[in-house]
């Protein structure tokens, strides 16, 4: 019996923050044009996919990222609010440029080493990742020998990822993830295997 769980794990689509490199964490923000474009040739690139179940975060941005694909397997979408993205508390709503402005230490941090940082009012990356690693697991555990999507957010894949390879988090940001890329995981006797990381050629 074949009790492997393929997962598709995948990063949302664009949204204007993305665009102009503003901070959303856990900010409520759509997905624009262009995001709106990626959900459907995601769905097309896996049009031949036979998916058993869809799992998204609790904001939207995951969700519309999901519309298409679920539309197109008539699959209703499983609503996981530890898959929500890291919490960047007062960096939240700011651009890159002023916070590296107004919180240059903390961001030093979190470009060389955010295994250290705590984001003012925000969540830690491990903390983020503990509570997401436990939703995966639970997710994948539950779907043994199924084929299954989670669409959630580029931080918490970072750092998914980064726990899979159990390194450090001050590597989390050479941990490429574009919008709407797809990697693949392989979860079986209790460990999770990747197959394949930040594919996004069908874009």
């Amino acid at each position: 019996m074949n009790n492997k769980t393929k997962i598709y794990l995948i990063r949302h689509g664009e949204t204007e923050y993305n665009a102009v490199k503003r901070f959303q964490g856990s900010l409520d923000i759509p997905l624009n044009e262009q995001g709106i474009a990626q959900s459907i040739a995601l769905a097309e690139y896996l049009q031949d996919i036979s998916f058993d179940a869809i799992y998204v975060s609790d904001l939207q941005r995951t969700k519309q990222t999901a519309a298409p694909l679920a539309a197109q397997k008539s699959l209703e979408l499983n609503i996981v609010p530890e898959l929500r993205e890291i919490s960047y508390g007062e960096w939240e709503g700011m651009l890159l440029a002023d916070i590296a402005e107004k919180y240059p230490a903390e961001m030093a941090l979190w470009r060389e080493s955010t295994d250290k940082l705590q984001i003012p009012g925000g969540e830690s990356f491990k903390a983020a990742a503990v509570r997401a690693m436990k939703a995966l697991t639970g997710i994948a555990e539950k779907n043994a020998g199924k084929t299954i999507a989670v669409i959630t957010h580029g931080g918490i894949v970072r750092a998914l990822i980064s726990e899979i390879l159990n390194c450090s988090f001050h590597s989390t940001w050479d941990i490429r993830q574009d919008n709407c890329a797809v990697n693949i995981l392989e979860f079986s006797q209790n460990k999770f295997y990747i197959n394949l990381l930040n594919y996004n050629a069908f874009l």
